[in-house]
């Protein structure tokens, strides 16, 4: 049996495809020379850019001997024009049936679509073309359009409660184009009968890893310490945004929470178009908690709200990374893009439903209790960090308890923001070539940092781990496999009728869009 190399193969350099490749962690590299090209050479080929006749002619040579290519549109249009419509997709989720994409949510595109007659998977979206011995997986997602985009809407979430909890996120639901992205490659790769491999989203062996994420907002002395006596009694480190107007005087509290993180949410509870207003109320805020003796890594921009002063700010301030529901949420690290270039700081996408958000949807305790397991059995069985949020006006310590209590059991880690961005950036600075064949896998590090970033090996139904920090030659019945975990949505649906407008959500951001700049 010939050996093929695990690699992701793309034609043209675009920054949004390096970012979804990095955040899934697949080997991938840049294809100048087609004529190159082989299905042993490379498990998939991305096409992202308007082929030539040679191009064409290279691309089909190795789909028809056994290659997979994920087509954005550029080879379909040229092999047969006509059978492309075009579509509007709003908001699309995967039917019950589809097993291969049952980890992907509601994906809100908003974009009109040339898209395949006979495309079957997504509500049309995707079609899956045999030619040859192999196949085109035409996927026509203008992926720069769609990660680049920094606008943001109010979105309804999927809960059990007398109307739908709701907060102002990224109009683009990132985190499901990436996870449509990431079971293509995986299909193309299992239609072949190959291992699927990239580095993995957890560190280590860990089940899962939850940060717990405050924002101190206008919080009391007695509020703030019973939630960190609820955190500890639960062995649960907390990540506190410091909204330093409302400590002013006593931020020196804060500094006795020993193993928490402390980080910026700023001295107003504001957030400002300009780069100036938003570094004057930072670096004010920040100046106090330099003068209590904290230094924070990280800054949390009050509302969620993301635009480019934020980010401005946050680099001008040195920080390590931020956090913002406005540009991303339920999604992994990634860096922005500012100007055509990626920042150095990190973000890091949190679940935008907090204990507020339930309360304003008239939820129970008991309620907001299965709400916030459901987030955590469905990210432990996408094998993604968990990342959650409370604020301590909002109170209900029984549902945060229940909540730390759960994580525990399903055996999930606690970190703190800060130690998920360092971590990220060590699983960024590594690198690998993977091959398979006779039914044995070799992975050769390029780059390695440390012994808690590891690879997972996929294949139908399972997956196993494998360290990045030597080589490895290994047969695949000797490895430990681990059976996948369907997400279960627990009663709950994820219903498209969510993105109807709502009166009640019209409201919620009029009243956002008042107080987003009056503290």
């Amino acid at each position: 049996m010939t050996h093929t190399r695990l690699a992701v193969g793309i034609i043209e350099r675009e920054t949004a495809w390096s970012r979804v490749l990095e955040q899934i962690g697949v080997a991938t590299e840049h294809v100048a020379d087609l004529s190159t090209l082989s299905p042993a050479t490379h498990s998939v080929l991305i096409v992202n850019r308007t082929l030539d006749d040679m191009a064409l002619k290279a691309i089909e040579a190795y789909v028809t001997a056994g290659g997979n290519v994920l087509d954005t549109g550029p080879l379909v249009s040229r092999l047969d024009r006509t059978a492309l419509r075009s579509r509007w997709f709003g908001t699309i989720s995967p039917a019950p049936a589809e097993r291969a994409f049952a980890g992907v949510g509601l994906a809100d595109i908003e974009l009109r679509l040339r898209v395949h007659r006979d495309a079957t998977y997504l509500h049309g979206l995707l079609a899956l073309l045999p030619l040859g011995k192999g196949a085109i997986f035409h996927l026509p997602l203008p992926l720069s359009r769609l990660l680049l985009d920094t606008s943001a809407r109010r979105r309804g979430f999927p809960a059990q409660t007398p109307r739908p909890p709701n907060e102002r996120v990224a109009r683009i639901a990132k985190g499901e184009i990436r996870r449509i992205v990431d079971a293509v490659l995986r299909m193309a790769h299992f239609r072949s009968g190959l291992p699927y491999i990239h580095r993995r989203w957890l560190p280590g062996a860990a089940q899962g890893v939850l940060c717990y994420r405050i924002d101190s907002d206008s919080g009391s002395r007695e509020q703030i310490l019973a939630l960190h006596e609820a955190a500890q009694a639960h062995h649960t480190r907390l990540t506190w945004f410091l909204h330093t107007e409302a400590h002013e005087g006593w931020l020196d509290l804060f500094t006795t929470f020993a193993r928490d993180e402390l980080a910026l949410h700023g001295y107003r509870h504001a957030t400002y178009d300009t780069l100036e207003e938003n570094l004057v109320n930072q670096s004010e805020a920040l100046r106090l908690l330099n003068d209590a003796g904290i230094q924070p890594d990280g800054l949390a921009a009050p509302y969620g709200i993301w635009n480019p002063a934020v980010a401005h700010t946050v680099a001008r301030l040195g920080l390590n990374y931020s956090s913002e529901f406005a540009l991303d949420y339920d999604d992994l690290p990634f860096h922005p893009i500012i100007d055509g270039r990626e920042t150095r700081a990190l973000q890091l996408p949190i679940h935008p439903i907090c204990i507020g958000s339930l309360r304003i949807a008239h939820a129970s305790s008991e309620t907001m209790k299965l709400y916030f397991r459901r987030v955590i059995d469905k990210t432990v069985a996408r094998r993604e960090p968990t990342l959650l949020y409370h604020h301590p006006t909002h109170e209900h310590i029984g549902v945060m308890e229940d909540t730390l209590a759960y994580a525990r059991t399903c055996e999930v880690t606690s970190w703190t923001m800060g130690e998920l961005a360092e971590w990220w950036r060590r699983r960024e600075a590594t690198a690998y070539s993977a091959w398979y064949g006779n039914n044995q896998i070799t992975v050769v590090p390029r780059a390695c940092a440390g012994e808690d970033v590891m690879i997972e090996i996929e294949r139908p139904g399972e997956y196993a781990l494998l360290p990045l920090n030597q080589e490895q030659h290994v047969v695949c019945t000797s490895l430990q496999w681990n059976p996948m975990i369907v997400p279960s949505e627990g009663g709950v649906i994820e219903d498209q009728a969510l993105r109807r407008p709502s009166l009640h959500r019209a409201v919620r951001t009029v009243e956002h869009a008042i107080h987003r700049t009056q503290g």
